[in-house]
C-alpha cells in the first residue's frame, strides 16, 4: 500500500492508495508547530489497520517545517522513506515555469493529475488557502498560472478590518440578494468567486484557446462548483492521485499492491 500526503498551510491530506484504488482518506489541521509524535499520535489511530501494510509514501508539502516531521514519521514510525515532489522528480511533464524550483509541490500534483485523468488542455483551479490556476497544453507542457488569495485568506481579512461585521461560517447562499448582514457575506464571498473563477476560466480560454478542460479541486471548491456555469469538472481527489502517478513514475509502483 501507499501512503500520499498533501500539507498544505491549512489542511493535511492524507490518502492510501491499494493499486489504483484509494482505499482511505482523512484530513488533519495543519499545525506547524507540532512534533513527529504528536502528530503520528493523530495519524496512528487513522493506520492502526494497515499501518504493516505501507510499503511506500509520497509527499507534497507548502509547509518546510512539516515536511521533516513526516519524514520522520516515515522513517521512525512506519519504516518508509518519503518521496519528496518537487519539480526534479519525474514527472511526464515539461516544465515551462521560469524559475521550477520556486512551483509548488501541490500544483506539479495537480498539473500531472489532470494529464493522466483528463483530456488536454487543461486547467486545474485549487481552492485552498491560497487559489492557485495551472495550465498544461496538449504537449504536456506546464506552462505556468495563477495565484490569488483564498476565500478563507479573504474573510480574515474582512473581519478584521471591518469592526461591525460578525464572524460568519460560510454556507451555499439560498438567494442572490442577501436580507441580512450574515446571508449578505455568504452570498458576496461565493457568488463574488464564482465571477472571479469564470472571468479568469473566459481569460484562460483566450490565451490557450478553445477545447481546454476545466478541473476544479481543493476545499472550497464545490461551494463554487455548485454555482459556476461554465463546463467542468470537479475532483476533490485530483491532489492525491497527482502524487500517486508521480511514486508510480519515480519508484515503479510496486509498492501499491
Amino acid at each position: 500500500m501507499l501512503l500520499t500526503v498533501d500539507i498544505g498551510n491549512t489542511i493535511i491530506d492524507v490518502g492510501i492508495f491499494k493499486r489504483d484504488s484509494l482505499i482511505k482518506r482523512w484530513k488533519l489541521p495543519t499545525r506547524k508547530e507540532t512534533t513527529p509524535f504528536e502528530y503520528y499520535s493523530l495519524i496512528f489511530p487513522l493506520l492502526k489497520d494497515v499501518s504493516g501494510e505501507i510499503k511506500g509514501g509520497v509527499l507534497s508539502s507548502v509547509v518546510p517545517s512539516l515536511t521533516s516531521v513526516f519524514q520522520n514519521i516515515g522513517r521512525k514510525f512506519l519504516k518508509i522513506d518519503f518521496l519528496i515532489v518537487n519539480w526534479k522528480v519525474k514527472t511526464g511533464l515539461k516544465i515551462l515555469y521560469s524559475k521550477p524550483n520556486t512551483l509548488g509541490s501541490d500544483r506539479i500534483a495537480n498539473a500531472v493529475g489532470a494529464v493522466t485523468y483528463y483530456s488536454l488542455p487543461s486547467l486545474v483551479i485549487d481552492f485552498g488557502t491560497a487559489i492557485t490556476m495551472e495550465v498544461v497544453n496538449e504537449e504536456k507542457e506546464y506552462l505556468g498560472g495563477v495565484i490569488l488569495p483564498g476565500i478563507g485568506i479573504s474573510l480574515k481579512a474582512l473581519f478584521e478590518r471591518a469592526s461591525l461585521l460578525p464572524p460568519v461560517s460560510i454556507t451555499p447562499p439560498s438567494e442572490f440578494i442577501g436580507k441580512t448582514t450574515e446571508s449578505s457575506i455568504c452570498s458576496g464571498v461565493i457568488n463574488g468567486y464564482v465571477c472571479l473563477v469564470e472571468g479568469m476560466i473566459k481569460r484562460f480560454q483566450e490565451e490557450i484557446g478553445k477545447g481546454l478542460t476545466v478541473i476544479l479541486t481543493g476545499g472550497e471548491a464545490e461551494w463554487i462548483s455548485a454555482f459556476l456555469h461554465l463546463p467542468h469538472v470537479f475532483d476533490p481527489l485530483l491532489t492525491l492521485k497527482g502524487l500517486k502517478v508521480i511514486y508510480d513514475l519515480n519508484k515503479g509502483g510496486r509498492e501499491n499492491e
